[in-house]
């Protein structure tokens, strides 16, 4: 969201709209994170259990409670990533 608000700045408006989040997430900074995007997308319609990145699959049976901690961490973190290319670019 961070990225579509400075595209939205960047054409002069204060209101982020659709095209804004289209064009942030098809922009060169989040690429790699787009891809990732998709595959969890994959991920949580599928019951396939074979998926190209390993790394965004847990093989252990986790509680609630320790999904709702590893989602919280993975959002904070990935915030935290966006807020430095943002602030950084």
């Amino acid at each position: 969201m961070k990225l579509a608000y400075v595209e939205c700045r960047n054409s002069g408006r204060q209101c982020v709209n659709q095209l804004d989040i289209t064009r942030a997430y098809r922009a060169t900074a989040y690429t790699a994170s787009a891809g990732e995007v998709e595959e969890l997308m994959l991920l949580a319609l599928s019951s396939l259990k074979k998926h190209k990145l390993k790394d965004l699959h847990c093989p252990f049976d986790l509680s609630a409670a320790m999904k709702t901690n590893v989602v919280n961490f993975t959002r904070a973190d990935r915030q935290e990533r966006v807020n430095a290319t943002v602030f950084h670019s």
